[in-house]
């Protein structure tokens, strides 16, 4: 009884022959290692390249510093000149080759010191972004549209230039200037419809002082044959000087 149950306790292995073993149970598999998934996947170590920024000296920073102040600068210049208008105080210059006075709505802040309408000027006469319109319907028969400067103008070495026309039709004005001592002098000028730029020469009279003119006007009358409905348009004035060498 002993052997028997000892011999159940025995193993199939030692109870049937290998070849039964192999027939019915079959050859017991292995058991095989688990491959265990790593914890990061693999990745490759990505390259880096730095780039060495080109070092600046010192006297390079100096000029680069020098030159972002002169354009600020600059900027600040051009920013605080005038654009137009009588109470603008920056110097125009005398005696280059041109200088305006007025051009379209504006005068010069430096030569201009007031502008005024008189006569039958004063009724309808505008002062546009295009120019100034000199309205003649009136009952006074004359108007005129005055320039008061705060500089003398020397008319001995220059010429006063006028972009000027009349509607309607061609019409016979006058320019009037007034020197330091008050005293007037008239030259006469005819315009017509169409633009038209007109110079003027003064000639030296012993009654007036073409060096020192404190005021320019343009002026025309009925009694020159001009309509009543006559208006006169000016566009531009300015003085033409010889150059100073």
């Amino acid at each position: 009884m002993n052997k028997i149950l000892s011999n159940e306790m025995k193993s199939k292995d030692e109870v049937f022959s290998q070849e039964i073993v192999d027939t019915f149970f079959g050859t017991a598999a292995k058991p095989k290692k688990s491959r265990q998934p790593s914890d990061t996947p693999h990745r490759k170590t990505p390259i880096i390249l730095t780039v060495e920024e080109p070092k600046t000296s010192k006297k390079q920073k100096i000029i680069l510093g020098l030159l972002l102040l002169l354009v600020m600068l600059s900027v600040a210049y051009v920013l605080r000149l005038p654009h137009d208008k009588v109470s603008a105080k920056t110097p125009a210059p005398l005696y280059d080759n041109y200088t305006r006075i007025f051009n379209g709505g504006s005068f010069s802040g430096y030569l201009v010191k007031s502008f005024a309408f008189e006569g039958d000027a004063k009724e309808k006469s505008t002062i546009q972004p295009s120019g100034v319109k000199l309205a003649g319907a009136g009952p006074m028969g004359w108007s005129r549209a005055s320039f008061a400067l705060n500089v003398p103008l020397d008319f001995s070495r220059a010429n006063l230039l006028l972009l000027i026309r009349s509607e309607p039709g061609t019409k016979d004005i006058a320019l009037i200037m007034a020197d330091d001592r008050g005293n007037i002098r008239r030259v006469p000028v005819t315009v017509s419809p169409r633009w038209e730029w007109k110079s003027i020469t003064m000639k030296e009279k012993n009654y007036f002082n073409i060096r020192k003119v404190n005021s320019i006007a343009v002026e025309f009358r009925q009694s020159a044959g001009n309509e009543a409905a006559t208006e006169i348009y000016i566009k531009e004035m300015g003085l033409r000087t010889a150059r100073i060498v």
